[in-house]
């Protein structure tokens, strides 16, 4: 959906049940700006996939297997699980970041298929995978991009 209004964006794993998503931008927008745009962002792929995604912040009124789409964790003071960090969870389970010809193969699985992609990085095999796989959220990958061309194009593409 990113990528149909011209911007690229990096995806990786929590280390939880969970994927972050980035999008590399110019450093003269304000947090507000961004923080607003991560909001219209999450509520239009809300808008297309209502059956498999959530806005619901309370856990216990989700429905189970549902994406919560967590655009208020972008937030002044809000933190992040940093790239190639281990949880302190079973199996020292470490936030990855992933290629995008992941994601595709894991939205292809059900939600039960899908529970040990999250945590199959682990203490144990990250630094073998970052070789054998590469650093997927290297420093080349973050292109800073301007916002305006995007929202233009999403002006006339995405319903108000």
């Amino acid at each position: 959906m990113l990528a149909e209004i011209g911007l690229s964006s990096l995806v990786k794993s929590s280390g939880g049940s969970g994927l972050h998503l980035a999008i590399p931008l110019r450093l003269d927008y304000s947090y507000e700006i961004a923080r607003g745009f991560a909001e219209v962002v999450a509520r239009e792929v809300h808008r297309r996939r209502p059956e498999t995604t959530t806005l619901q912040r309370v856990p216990a009124k989700r429905t189970f297997g549902s994406v919560y789409l967590d655009y208020v964790q972008v937030g002044r003071g809000k933190t992040m699980v940093a790239p190639f960090s281990v949880r302190a969870r079973a199996g020292a389970p470490v936030s990855m970041p992933l290629d995008w010809a992941e994601i595709e193969t894991m939205s292809r699985k059900r939600a039960t298929e899908t529970e040990g992609e999250f945590t199959r990085f682990t203490l144990k095999n990250a630094v073998r995978l970052l070789g054998e796989r590469g650093d997927f959220w290297g420093r080349r990958h973050w292109k800073p991009q301007r916002l305006e061309p995007a929202v233009a194009k999403a002006r006339k593409t995405w319903p108000a």
